[in-house]
């Protein structure tokens, strides 16, 4: 998926922010993105402020031709114009409905959403999520605020379907509840899918193909805009560590395939998210200095081992060193 799909329903503020970060991570300026695209410095300017509400898709053509280079430019699913809401946890928490932002304002409510996101179609006890909602001491109206918070939660999503048939989005399972959705409505699950979809393939080209929209599935880290306290997620590892694996997967078949500028970006972006991941940064080193960005490889090197000594008191290990090696020595498979 390009950029230029995400606007084709009014989601002007996804697209104004998702072309805004393309933009940073390639490397451009307003001005210098306008001189590639022939679009306007002003028009980027009002576009990335979500001042205009549906580009032209001539502007959009411009606008993706401009950042191709940079690999896939993908971002969540528009939403179905049906109303059947779109929830989207793999970055900061938004639901879409009929293409307008569904206002989830209450943080207990954002966190159960979450919850239930990360574990689709599975039902999630109720005493994990009286957990995860209340970290050190439940209420003793914790039961009946779970409740409140489902039925508001069903309100939000409720959406018609067929022959107006009101669909209900939260099942009561036991003593939990389960968010019944499926690949068109959850970015979690698209993902997924994607990712078992590429593991079948045999094709190189069909499968970095497939691991790119598994990647654009990302906004940034899971649920970045929810406090989660001490509770942590399994998801919230497991996601990432798939992520992480689709990136290095990605940009092996890139790289093999004389992509070395698509695998940098798609490495950058997951970087971004995991910044004392070693094995990744390795592999971006080696990305960049392949596409000619030597000075860019050794500067990863540098912010790598500065965040290590910093943060967590470590020397780079083997695998940065050894790239840092590479890089140094311009060896021949750069």
């Amino acid at each position: 998926m390009s950029i230029s799909t995400t606007a084709d329903a009014p989601r002007q503020e996804y697209f104004g922010a998702t072309l805004r970060r393309h933009r940073l991570e390639a490397g451009l300026t307003q001005q210098r993105l306008a001189e590639q695209s022939g679009v306007s410095v002003r028009e980027i300017r009002y576009l990335e402020r979500s001042q205009v509400l549906r580009p032209s898709a001539e502007i959009r053509r411009r606008l993706d031709s401009a950042l191709s280079d940079g690999g896939p430019v993908c971002d969540v699913e528009a939403p179905c114009e049906d109303g059947t809401p779109l929830i989207g946890v793999l970055g900061p928490l938004v639901v879409w409905r009929g293409g307008e932002s569904v206002r989830l304002d209450a943080m207990k409510q954002r966190l159960l959403l979450a919850l239930l996101a990360l574990r689709p179609n599975e039902a999630v006890g109720r005493d994990e999520i009286v957990d995860v909602l209340w970290p050190d001491e439940a209420p003793a109206s914790c039961v009946n605020l779970v409740h409140t918070y489902v039925a508001r939660l069903r309100r939000a999503l409720r959406s018609e379907r067929g022959a107006g048939a009101a669909r209900n989005w939260i099942d009561r399972c036991g003593g939990g509840y389960a968010l019944r959705a499926d690949a068109d409505e959850l970015d979690v699950l698209r993902f997924t899918m994607l990712l078992d979809r590429a593991d079948a393939l045999d094709d190189p080209g069909l499968r970095a193909d497939t691991l790119a929209a598994a990647l654009g599935c990302w906004r940034g880290p899971v649920a970045a805009d929810l406090d989660a306290g001490p509770t942590v997620f399994t998801e919230w590892t497991e996601l990432p560590a798939r992520r992480i694996e689709a990136a290095l997967a990605y940009a092996d078949l890139a790289m093999s395939s004389g992509g070395q500028q698509r695998a940098a970006v798609a490495l950058r972006k997951v970087a971004r998210d995991e910044p004392w991941h070693e094995a990744l940064h390795a592999r971006l080193m080696l990305a960049l200095a392949a596409s000619g960005q030597r000075t860019a490889s050794l500067d990863v090197f540098q912010d790598m081992r500065k965040r290590l000594r910093n943060d967590l008191g470590l020397e780079p290990g083997a695998e940065l060193k050894a790239a840092q090696s590479a890089v140094l020595r311009e060896d021949e498979f750069l």
